[in-house]
């Protein structure tokens, strides 16, 4: 589930949630746990994403989300009964407001 977490933050920000200038850097950034969103998604991110996410990127597994929980999170129910179409513009930086808003 902590994989999720890490997928579904790169598809929406287009970057890695934990970063660092060096390996270790950003081992020890995994291992804490801490990560913050681009400045963007104060106002281009739903909470609800950002709960999805956050309460997947929980570093105890017995404090994570589980797949039956994540697949009934609300937001996760949104997007399952909403047909999707990504373009390649989707990926074009400019657009990923109106992406990661879907």
């Amino acid at each position: 589930m902590w994989s999720v977490g890490v997928i579904t933050y790169f598809l929406i920000t287009q970057d890695m949630p934990f970063n660092g200038a060096t390996s270790d850097e950003i081992f020890t950034a995994i291992v804490s746990g801490k990560f913050y969103y681009p400045q963007w998604t104060a106002t281009g991110l739903s909470e609800e994403a950002k709960d999805f996410i956050n309460r997947l990127l929980v570093v105890d597994p017995r404090r994570r989300m589980s797949a039956k929980q994540a697949l009934g999170h609300p937001w996760f129910m949104r997007r399952n009964n909403r047909s999707v179409s990504i373009t390649s513009k989707a990926l074009v930086p400019h657009r990923r407001r109106q992406l990661a808003n879907y």
